[in-house]
């Protein structure tokens, strides 16, 4: 405790901490990142609700603020939660600029305002430059990473979104919008053994998973095997209607 008192950061992560950041709002913060992985309604107000407990304890605790910027965008009507758009943007918003007034290169604070840009304004040029900014300053930002290979797919490089979203895959497998995404990808680009390869290797590692069935629903419905899609969307179905 002695010689964290006298670091100036301390290196926690992917994020450099500030040493007089709380313990306790820095463990609320982690916890909320893994949330807003899970990408589902239920997990992403868990994720709210961890970080709004981080910034009553630490109000100057940009990456907290940066991620409920984020967290408020996926809870949106035309994401995975159910808050009206405009009501979204609105909160995703404040946060992000609040982040970004506490620290203007928080990588975390950039990539939110990249995905704010892309939702919200539909700039997909400075998206992407939102993301490269914000992947110059911490190259191992996953969302940020899948955010901009979705970018580049919206303006029209498919093949490179392909090999960024191989690159992430390569070093975050179990990350649900990873192997969706990159699943997807192989698909619509003519490649659906690699996607079926892809998904029988993550099996060992997430049984019964209700994301990896509807990928192999995806993947035999995208190819005209509707029959066999049945099999995966029908329990995947049960086990979260």
């Amino acid at each position: 405790a002695a010689i964290l008192a006298q670091l100036k950061t301390q290196l926690l992560g992917e994020q450099l901490v500030s040493a007089k950041t709380d313990t306790k709002a820095y463990e609320l913060y982690l916890l909320a990142k893994q949330r807003i992985y899970d990408r589902n309604k239920a997990s992403l107000e868990m994720a709210e609700k961890l970080l709004s407990d981080a910034i009553t304890i630490d109000s100057e605790f940009a990456p907290a603020f940066a991620q409920l910027g984020i967290a408020y965008i996926l809870l949106g009507a035309d994401n995975y939660g159910t808050l009206p758009v405009d009501l979204a943007r609105e909160k995703s918003k404040l946060n992000l600029d609040r982040a970004l007034q506490l620290d203007p290169q928080n990588a975390e604070a950039l990539s939110g305002m990249g995905l704010y840009v892309s939702n919200y304004e539909l700039d997909h040029a400075k998206a992407i430059e939102l993301f490269q900014q914000a992947l110059t300053i911490n190259p191992n930002l996953t969302n940020a990473s899948t955010w901009l290979a979705s970018e580049l797919d919206e303006t029209g490089k498919l093949q490179d979104g392909l090999r960024l979203r191989e690159q992430i895959f390569a070093r975050d497998p179990l990350h649900p919008p990873t192997f969706g995404n990159l699943e997807q990808a192989y698909v619509v680009l003519g490649q659906s053994d690699k996607a079926l390869e892809m998904l029988d290797g993550l099996q060992a590692y997430l049984p019964g998973d209700v994301k990896l069935m509807e990928d192999y629903g995806e993947v035999y419905v995208m190819t005209g095997h509707l029959a066999e899609s049945l099999k995966y969307f029908q329990p995947a179905h049960e086990k979260m209607p």
